[in-house]
């Protein structure tokens, strides 16, 4: 049996699943539990086992690293910020993620980390996947139908141009290029990883530091 004062926590229907102690105010008497029954549409809507994906760019990084290597260069100060700002937008009891993946570039992999530790997710759980790196839109819809099914919420770090065709291809909606540490939160329903392709999500929007600081 499902206990829903768990599974849904935090939501409007924990209040609905609720135990309702009557307390007559009576000396000795136990309180008296009575227990409300809902119908399957709202219990539903309190376990949320729709597939979402978050895809968030890198934030800022400098110009050059001292090896000389795209591949190297770290995150500005004002990137760092911008990381840390961009993570704690999100509505952590509504939007938690259950795998991170990540390009393993310097200034990807910073981000995910940033927005790891803000998130409580452990950092040693980070998928770092080299393929996002220089990857075309084909290579990043490749890697989302691979995903294991158990998680039904996937953050994803990488680049652009990738990334901005990326959220343009799977959803529903247009985005004006995804800037520097923006994020795409797109929602596929009950879809399969496997069958996620072309307008087959619905994007649920979109944020950028632009619209923070």
């Amino acid at each position: 049996m499902i206990d829903f004062r768990k599974v849904c926590k935090n939501s409007v229907c924990f209040a609905l699943s609720q135990i309702r102690v009557q307390n007559y105010r009576i000396l000795h008497k136990k309180p008296k539990f009575s227990f409300y029954f809902y119908p399957l549409s709202i219990t539903k809507r309190c376990i949320d086992m729709s597939k979402k994906l978050l895809i968030v760019r890198h934030a800022h990084a400098e110009d050059y690293a001292k090896t000389g290597k795209d591949f190297d260069r770290p995150l500005t100060p004002k990137g760092e910020n911008a990381a840390l700002e961009m993570a704690n937008t999100l509505p952590t009891d509504l939007l938690k993620p259950d795998l991170i993946v990540s390009s393993p570039a310097l200034r990807a992999r910073r981000t995910a980390e940033i927005f790891a530790q803000a998130l409580a997710y452990p950092a040693e759980q980070i998928a770092w996947t080299e393929g996002i790196y220089e990857a075309n839109l084909y290579t990043l819809v490749s890697i989302i139908n691979r995903f294991e099914e158990k998680n039904n919420t996937v953050f994803i770090f990488g680049h652009n141009p990738a990334f901005t065709y990326l959220a343009d291809y799977l959803g529903d909606t247009p985005i004006d290029g995804l800037p520097k540490a923006g994020m795409v939160l797109i929602d596929f329903g009950d879809m399969a990883w496997a069958s996620v392709g072309q307008a087959s999500g619905k994007t649920q929007w979109t944020r950028s530091p632009k619209k923070i600081f």
